[in-house]
């Protein structure tokens, strides 16, 4: 992510995948992160840590 002190990100939340944009402090977009995730067949166990690892690959620095 960029140092500056005035940016945005936006947090994009869907079912099968998470999604991170981020803007400068002119509003102009910066970087885009994805991860996608295929929950077909999973139990609810199994989504909810595949859920996991995804928002810590979004958040990583």
């Amino acid at each position: 992510m960029t140092p500056c002190l005035a940016r945005a990100v936006g947090i994009d939340l869907n079912e099968d995948h998470r999604a991170l944009a981020e803007t400068d402090r002119f509003g102009n977009l910066v970087e885009i992160r994805r991860t996608r995730r295929n929950l077909y067949g999973k139990r609810e166990k199994e989504a909810k840590a595949i859920f996991a690892r995804a928002r810590t690959e979004i958040t990583r620095t």
